[in-house]
This record gives C-alpha cells, structure tokens and sequence, in this order.
C-alpha cells in the first residue's frame, strides 16, 4: 500500500484518548476522546462515538461526533449518524435520517488552509506594559 492509502483502525469495544496523527485514511468504531489531525480522510464507523476537536482533510459519519470539527474538503453525515458541535467546511452532505445540531460556517474551498489555521488559532495575550517599553526600546536599537 501506499503511504496515502494507509488504514488505521481503532476496533469496536475499545476506548482512546488524547492526540491521534495519521496520514492516508482511519476507521474508528471505538470511543475516543481528544484531539485528531489528518490532511486525510476520518471515517467514523456505527459504533463510534468521537468527543473532541477534529481537524480532517474528510469526515464521513456513520456514528457520533461531539466537539469541534474543520474539515478542508467535506463532511458527509450518513443515515442514523449524529453531529452536534462547531464545524467549519467548505461543503455539508447529510443522508436522510442524519442528525446535525451547532453552528456551521461555510468556507470557500479556496480558503480552506486560513480557515483550518484560523480555527485553531488562539489569540495572544498583550504583554504587560513594561515589557512593551522594553520590546519597543530592542526594536528601536
């Protein structure tokens, strides 16, 4: 197999947690709980339930996901599955029977890399003002 069309599989009965990384294409029918992150494709099977921030190329759900979701390409939601969180996608296709609940926004598929490095993004807290007037004296140097 190619490196891109790599298969990880989390099996059904099983409980994860914390940070998954992986290229090429996984299927979790297990619990998991954390953080994902793959310019690939996430398939999460009828057993899964998935609680946490997903960064995915694709999302197709068969099961449950719970948090904060940005996909770069689409996420399908499938007959009986259940989406509730923040999502950010340039397209959203939902079988019939499927269930969405939270705030989406549609990003032009152009846009997709500032918008998947902006969802992540966390705002820098100002510097107290002496260490500005230090900062701006080294600049002024």
């Amino acid at each position: 197999m190619a490196k891109q069309d790599t298969l990880c599989i989390l099996g059904n009965g099983s409980h994860w947690s914390g940070l998954l990384e992986f290229e090429g294409t996984a299927r979790i029918d297990s619990e998991f709980t954390g953080d994902i992150r793959t310019s690939g494709q996430l398939i999460v099977g009828p057993d899964a339930r998935i609680t946490g921030t997903l960064s995915v190329g694709e999302l197709e759900v068969f099961g449950v996901v719970d948090g904060k979701v940005q996909a770069e390409r689409k996420i399908v939601l499938r007959n009986n599955s259940s989406l509730k969180g923040e999502v950010v996608t340039p397209r959203l296709i939902t079988d019939e029977g499927a269930l969405f609940s939270g705030k989406i926004h549609m990003v032009d598929v152009n846009e997709g890399n500032r918008a998947r490095r902006a969802f992540f993004a966390r705002r820098a807290e100002p510097l107290p003002d002496s260490d500005q007037e230090s900062m701006q004296a080294v600049t002024n140097s």
